[in-house]
């Protein structure tokens, strides 16, 4: 497992850099210049020269990628062309918006989805079955901004139940969710809907195994045999699909952020795509890139847990 893990861990350095040429070369093929978003249109000839050379923009491409993969091996990311400001304070100063958003998608998607998933697996091919399945299909087949304005049109615009858009002012940890449960609803929905899905069809499978046969004929009470027996040896494909999840919901954050107006990491990769702020844009791809592969570094060593039988070499 050791061997596995620092294996794994080696190829990290090599991925970042792929992740860092590959943004630097996409960043500079888009139409529009940096410097003109800046100025605006009327800007001068002598302005845009002048900005160019404080932005760096002035030096051949080479030089500007070897200057980029500089700073970010020495923690380095570079100033925001629009704010001036360091981009990790940028992007530390509402990170944990995002956190929070993305932990109550992840915890909402998870829990209902596996027992929602469980449900449908011990009524197979019954009303309920189809019920549950037919909501997966919904949520899997919507997009998240059109759902996220449907939600804003009926609980918020209508109702008046929740906010229309940003964050809670108020401290207290209720006024937090409240303010937190429309966005991480229509984000989390989505996974809710592909969670269900892979529990039904794993626990279908697990369920009609011999060893669950053996153990109900021992006469173990159904609810041991589910959460058990049955549950542990499904997790494995559920395990994946969640992992491969958390990478579809950060990008799914910025449709979610830019929908509901909440400051977050998505909608702050918006804002930069749009003013070609080149050095953020390329903070905030590599900080996505970075969680995901640790979370599919911890989703592997988590299959050694889920079935000892997996050995690492």
């Amino acid at each position: 497992m050791l061997k596995y893990l620092l294996q794994r861990l080696a190829q990290i350095p090599i991925t970042v850099v792929g992740i860092i040429t590959v943004t630097f070369i996409i960043l500079r093929i888009i139409p529009g210049d940096p410097v003109v978003a800046y100025l605006g249109d009327m800007a001068t000839a002598e302005s845009i020269a002048t900005m160019r050379e404080k932005f760096g923009l002035q030096e051949p491409l080479y030089l500007q990628y070897l200057d980029t993969l500089k700073g970010i091996s020495k923690g380095n990311f570079g100033q925001s062309f629009v704010t001036g400001r360091s981009v990790t304070n940028e992007i530390f100063s509402i990170l944990p918006n995002t956190i929070a958003l993305a932990a109550a998608s992840i915890v909402f998607s998870t829990v209902f989805g596996i027992m929602a998933g469980i449900i449908s697996a011990l009524r197979l091919n019954r009303v309920t079955d189809y019920l549950v399945m037919g909501v997966s299909i919904l949520g899997v087949s919507m997009p998240i901004f059109w759902f996220g304005l449907l939600l804003l049109l009926l609980f918020s615009y209508k109702l008046n139940l929740f906010p229309i858009a940003g964050v809670a002012t108020k401290t207290s940890w209720l006024a937090q969710l409240h303010a937190l449960f429309l966005p991480s609803f229509a984000l989390g929905f989505l996974f809710l809907a592909l969670v269900a899905r892979i529990t039904r069809s794993s626990m279908a499978e697990v369920l009609h195994s011999d060893f669950v046969r053996t153990v109900r004929a021992k006469g173990a009470s159904e609810g041991l045999i589910i959460y058990k027996h049955a549950l542990r040896n499904a997790m494995i494909p559920i395990v994946t699909v969640i992992g491969l999840n958390i990478g579809v919901l950060l990008a799914g954050a910025v449709l979610t952020e830019t929908v509901f107006a909440r400051p977050g990491i998505g909608k702050l990769l918006v804002d930069s795509v749009l003013s070609k702020d080149y050095p953020l844009v390329q903070g905030i791809i590599l900080l996505i890139g970075l969680i995901y592969l640790f979370v599919n570094l911890i989703v592997d060593l988590l299959y050694a847990y889920l079935d000892p039988r997996i050995k690492y070499r």
